[in-house]
């Protein structure tokens, strides 16, 4: 199903780029980035997240997403632990690198089943397009609490299904411990962080209100512009690389991963254009 949200996504996208009149074939070409589900993350049996979140990463990269990235088993309680954010960031070098999805643009291309699943979301996505529209655009259908009671009955649709039994949360309501393993979660002192900000900003007046310095000493160019001078392709000031030979953008150049691989800066390695 996830996979299919992503192919139908796309399609969508073509259809309303098309009927805009747009010229340039890349602009028909939706480019996504996913982020594993924060809802499916249970406090209780937390260990199961490792499993939810690869299934979850997994099925973004078999639907073509150009950007992921992995919550932490322990983000349903915490901030992650570096422990944590190790495996969540492992989970994508797996997908990468072990499991060989990166070598087909479209893995799952003529599977019935997919090509039905995106068909039908496109389907009805398409007519809950048509309904906003007729109400005047989505300014005026978030004023009539359209989008709001929708969203709010499938919640609570599938809240009752949960509660029942009929939809399965392992470790929740099913298969339930009878007595919780401890877990190590990471323990943030807001008081230290707040004073150690505030001595920073102190001792720095140049930094600016959004943390970020308006140029080094000596220097008068900002940091956007150093990432283009640093750039060799297309003024993106990162490094790319191609894996699996995998071009979702006709130009040859593939899906690329981001060069930062630190344990907890966001576990987010997949890049795209």
């Amino acid at each position: 199903m996830e996979a299919a949200k992503l192919r139908a996504a796309r399609l969508l996208w073509h259809r309303v780029m098309t009927e805009f009149g747009a010229k340039n074939e890349r602009s028909k070409m939706l480019r996504t980035h996913c982020q594993t589900s924060g809802v499916s993350l249970q406090e209780q049996d937390p260990y199961n997240n490792v499993i939810r979140t690869a299934y979850e990463a997994m099925s973004a990269v078999l639907g073509g997403t150009q950007s992921l990235h992995t919550n932490a088993l322990d983000e349903a309680i915490a901030l992650p632990t570096d422990f944590s954010a190790r495996i969540a960031r492992n989970t994508q070098l797996i997908l990468q690198e072990e499991t060989g999805v990166t070598h087909v643009v479209d893995p799952l291309a003529g599977s019935y089943y997919v090509e039905k699943l995106t068909a039908d979301l496109a389907d009805r996505a398409w007519a809950l397009m048509e309904e906003v529209e007729e109400m005047g655009g989505m300014t005026k259908a978030v004023e009539s609490g359209m989008p709001k009671l929708r969203i709010e009955e499938t919640a609570a649709t599938r809240q009752a299904m949960i509660d029942r039994g009929d939809e399965v949360i392992v470790g929740v309501n099913k298969y339930r411990k009878d007595k919780e393993d401890p877990i190590d979660i990471l323990d943030v002192d807001n008081v230290k962080v707040r004073e150690s900000q505030i001595a920073r900003l102190e001792k720095n007046p140049r930094r600016t209100r959004r943390g970020g310095l308006r140029g080094g000493p000596g220097r008068t160019d900002t940091p956007r512009q150093r990432g283009r001078q640093s750039s060799g392709s297309g003024g993106r000031g990162r490094t790319s690389t191609r894996i699996g030979g995998r071009d979702q953008h006709g130009d040859g150049k593939g899906i690329r991963p981001s060069p930062r691989r630190s344990e907890n800066a966001g576990r987010c390695l997949w890049r795209g254009l």
